[in-house]
């Protein structure tokens, strides 16, 4: 569990009406468990199932959980609840670990972590696991996809914009960390297991050479120190590689930021740089000296290195040539005063060595507007800038030590990611950002709950209005990262991030049209989360080939025959065939019936003639659009052809 408030922390330097939280989240969250089991004798620090740093998270610094308001401890121990995120399945399961846990005489100290022994602890967990509650795969025609399911809490109404979620949970919560693409009703598209793996953030839909391709970060993080490294990797409609772009200068790209322009040919990146300099004015002694310079850059796109500029590190990149067009650094231009968390605090980095930098500023978005200038989202001064283009000057501040705007109460924020322009008319100009309102570190808090603001800037009167404030159904504070997008419709898409789920919001009232719990596995206890989550339409056309499997019930002529093509948006009909194969040779191919595409996967019920033992059967599958035009046509190997298990039989889910 999180470690309890300290009371002795100066957080001065934090919003008017910050607080230590006292009431915050009505649920730990159910990723926890496993995370926080340790061997008995062992000193457990506290946890947190979010991966750290990156997202602004100090080592061993998880959110601050609370029991619901009005609820004891011992209340939850004797009749515990279940937590409004479950759907029906997840309900049964978890009343069934319920009744276990009584039985065995466990004790429940919340609805959702168990304590009393370590033992005890480690078993429920394994009762809970992946993989123990269900004797089939989620797929018969893909038994090695096992992607992320959703929770839906708050089914998506009419209102929903068009388009599949898009989704990126990473390592090591879910059971495959990787991209997927889904639908509404949680049913899945596209696995991105073999394409995009390890830790895919910002997976989205971009524009590239005038045509719509997938983007997402390839790499890995690392916690000592807290940096992360890789490259953007963009895949067409058919799901294949069609660019890699990669810093060429001697620094590592960021997965906080990629984001191509408008006009497709330059792309806003991050990156860090581990620098030294006299920190003791900061409240650091003679053997601190190592800190963060953090970086945006704006280059242009490319798979080659044709010129090299020294000292990027926020930068804007030609999209085709690599060649770095603008960079910006932090140490430059901010005072490491202005950060919320100060270098003693212990937070993010002591400054000792290069190792162990110093992390005050943090960018975590970068946007480019009309005109060219910037808008960067730097997360620990708990400000938002706009950035001359040309002159690299700040040309605005909203929020921190010296806000250019005042504001009330409400629209206070801190520790904020995915700061975007949404349009200006002369002196008025509108942006979004995602308010975490929370450190990951301390447990220090702005408000009680993340949430996504839409602001108004007055340049005119240097005045900042709240215009839309969207919350949580149950006003969870996220220490991670999150984000705030705007869809064509004028709804909101936010994600939540370390708390798992994504809500969408009505355009005007922001009422909330779409909500769910991001889930992994058969047992409630599997939480996961994602860097950022979109809503877009897309159009996939994969070119690799569906699969097909065909079973035969034990001592029965019903054959079922499953067929999925992972990626595939454009099939409405699957066409099933059948043919022998005697005595070496084929006969011609039989239609046996057709059934409507409605999910990843279709299973179509075949009755056999009779026949003997010794028949060999094969079965193929044709996928038609909604116009009737053939896209593929896939045919089952005979070692594709086989029996249930003796005395089983297959129930697809509901």
């Amino acid at each position: 569990m999180a470690s309890s408030p300290d009371s002795s922390h100066n957080i001065e330097d934090l919003p008017a009406g910050a607080r230590t939280p006292t009431n915050t989240i009505p649920r730990s969250h159910f990723a926890g468990a496993a995370s926080e089991l340790s061997p008995p004798g062992s000193q457990t620090q506290p946890t947190s199932t979010h991966m750290a740093g990156v997202m602004g998270m100090g080592p061993g610094n998880g959110g601050p959980e609370t029991m619901p308001e009005g609820t004891s401890s011992a209340q939850s121990q004797q009749q515990p609840k279940i937590p409004s995120w479950m759907n029906k399945r997840s309900e049964e399961e978890y009343q069934r670990a319920m009744e276990y846990v009584v039985d065995q005489d466990f004790t429940l100290e919340t609805p959702i972590m168990m304590s009393r022994s370590w033992l005890q602890q480690v078993l429920i967990v394994f009762l809970l696991s992946p993989g123990l509650v269900t004797s089939h795969p989620r797929y018969q025609s893909r038994p090695e996809l096992y992607p992320l399911q959703l929770n839906i809490t708050v089914p998506a109404t009419t209102d929903v914009a068009d388009g599949y979620i898009f989704i990126a949970p990473i390592s090591p919560q879910p059971v495959q960390p990787g991209a997927y693409i889904l639908r509404n009703d949680g049913d899945l598209v596209w696995s991105g297991l073999g394409r995009y793996d390890i830790y895919p953030a910002n997976f989205k839909v971009t524009q590239w050479q005038g045509k719509p391709v997938l983007q997402a970060f390839q790499g890995y993080i690392t916690l000592s120190p807290m940096r992360n490294f890789g490259h953007m990797s963009l895949l067409d409609d058919h799901y294949e590689s069609v660019r890699q772009t990669r810093n060429c200068d001697p620094l590592l790209m960021s997965l906080q930021e990629f984001n191509i322009h408008g006009d497709e040919k330059s792309a806003q990146m991050q990156t860090d740089r581990q620098t030294q300099m006299n920190l003791i004015p900061w409240g650091g002694d003679a053997n601190q000296t190592w800190i963060l310079d953090s970086v945006a850059q704006g280059k242009y796109t490319t798979l080659s290195c044709p010129e090299r500029v020294a000292h990027a590190w926020s930068v804007d990149i030609d999209v085709e040539t690599g060649r770095v067009v603008w960079e910006w650094h932090s140490v430059d231009h901010v005072d490491p005063g202005a950060s919320k968390l100060g270098l003693q605090s212990g937070c993010f980095g002591s400054g000792r060595d290069s190792t162990d930098p110093w992390i005050y500023f943090l960018i975590n978005s970068i946007d480019k507007d009309d005109e060219g200038n910037y808008l960067l989202s730097a997360r620990f001064p708990s400000t938002i800038y706009k950035i001359d283009a040309q002159s690299g000057e700040i040309l605005w501040q909203l929020g921190g030590r010296n806000s250019t705007f005042t504001y009330n109460q409400e629209l206070e924020f801190a520790f904020q990611h995915d700061a975007r322009f949404r349009g200006r008319h002369g002196d008025i100009e509108l942006i979004s950002f995602f308010d975490n309102s929370y450190a990951g570190c301390n447990n220090i808090t702005a408000h009680p709950y993340s949430s996504g603001k839409y602001v108004q800037l007055n340049h005119s009167d240097k005045t900042a209005t709240l215009t839309a404030h969207l919350i949580h159904p149950e006003k969870v504070l996220s220490s991670g990262t999150g984000n705030v997008q705007l869809l064509p419709n004028g709804n909101s898409f936010v994600n939540w991030d370390s708390v798992g789920s994504i809500t969408e919001f009505r355009a005007n009232d922001s009422q909330v049209v779409f909500n769910a719990w991001l889930y992994s596995g058969d047992g409630p206890w599997n939480s996961t989360q994602s860097y950022r989550g979109f809503r877009f339409p897309w159009h996939g056309r994969p070119s690799e080939h569906p699969s097909i499997v065909a079973r035969i019930a034990d001592r029965t002529q019903t054959m079922s025959i499953f067929v999925s093509w992972n990626g595939d948006t454009e099939t409405a009909t699957w066409r099933f065939y059948v043919r022998a194969v005697l005595d070496g040779l084929d006969q011609r191919w039989k239609p046996i019936g057709q059934a409507d595409r409605k999910s990843f996967e279709t299973r179509f019920e075949y009755s056999l003639p009779e026949r003997s033992l010794d028949d060999r059967i094969q079965v193929a599958a044709k996928a038609v659009d909604v116009r009737g035009s053939e896209l593929t046509f896939v045919e089952a190997n005979f070692r594709d052809i086989t029996s249930w298990p003796p005395g089983e039989s297959y129930e697809a889910e509901a």
